[in-house]
């Protein structure tokens, strides 16, 4: 493989680009296709009728093994992609940037959120073991995040684009990932084409910038962040608290807790 690539003009350095070929070229997709793997097995446990989990519970651990996967898969094809291959690098991933790039964001915030909704359902079960959530509840929760994912990501859909550059080369060279557009045997010239992503004027503006870091930052990553940690501190405690009473409890309530 040839490892060049340039950014802003400048040849990025070799030691830099054989670090990320080994980084997002080889390590992440062998995690990824484990994490992906592990999800498929756990999609398929919890789809089995003799599990004894509550059906809100299950379901929410369905709907973070999708999310899971999917940004997994997302993450591949955004970082990996364009270390394996010159051709998916410079026609493909150009192509694919304006829709991968949200669907990723999307997924990202929907696994996040899904993952507070089963520390909020776990934390309301350890300290009110005897409630019993609606039927609908699950599920509703799930078409909620997803709409929530997409509505406070939908921006990103506007934030990029491509165009195809041509370059003349002599007929003696060739482009690395390039498509061949014609080919001028008198001028002994051949045109080829790749595919640029471009950002929009939207993406380019200071101020829409600012904002869409703050909204990722703040109300879409550290709160969910400080929430698991309260809740996860409260289970904890909870659990503690509880842990005495397990050995006279029943089943099903030593299930919940």
């Amino acid at each position: 493989m040839n490892l060049t690539n340039v950014t802003n003009g400048e040849a990025t350095p070799q030691h830099v680009l054989k670090w990320r070929f080994a980084l997002e070229g080889v390590i992440l997709p062998i995690i990824g296709s484990a994490g992906v793997l592990g999800n498929l097995i756990s999609f398929a446990v919890l789809r089995r009728k003799d599990i004894d989990f509550k059906n809100s519970f299950k379901t929410l651990l369905l709907s973070l093994s999708i999310y899971d996967s999917l940004c997994i898969i997302s993450s591949i094809l955004v970082f990996t992609g364009p270390n394996l291959s010159e051709f998916y690098r410079h026609q493909i991933f150009p192509r694919i940037v304006p829709v991968l790039l949200p669907l990723a964001h999307i997924t990202l915030t929907g696994s996040v959120f899904t993952t507070v909704c089963v520390a909020l359902e776990r934390t309301i079960c350890i300290y009110r073991p005897t409630y019993r959530f609606p039927a609908y509840t699950a599920l509703c929760t799930v078409v909620f995040t997803g709409t929530f994912a997409i509505l406070t990501n939908i921006n990103r859909f506007f934030e990029y684009t491509y165009k195809v550059e041509e370059m003349d080369i002599e007929t003696n060279y060739f482009l690395a990932g390039g498509v061949m557009i014609s080919e001028n045997r008198e001028l002994n010239i051949t045109r080829w084409g790749i595919a640029v992503s471009k950002p929009t004027e939207l993406r380019t503006n200071k101020i829409y910038s600012q904002i869409s870091a703050l909204v990722s930052i703040i109300p879409l990553h550290f709160l969910p962040f400080i929430c698991l940690i309260v809740m996860n501190i409260m289970i904890y405690v909870g659990i503690k608290q509880k842990s005495f009473l397990l050995p006279h409890s029943a089943s099903r309530e030593r299930r919940d807790v």
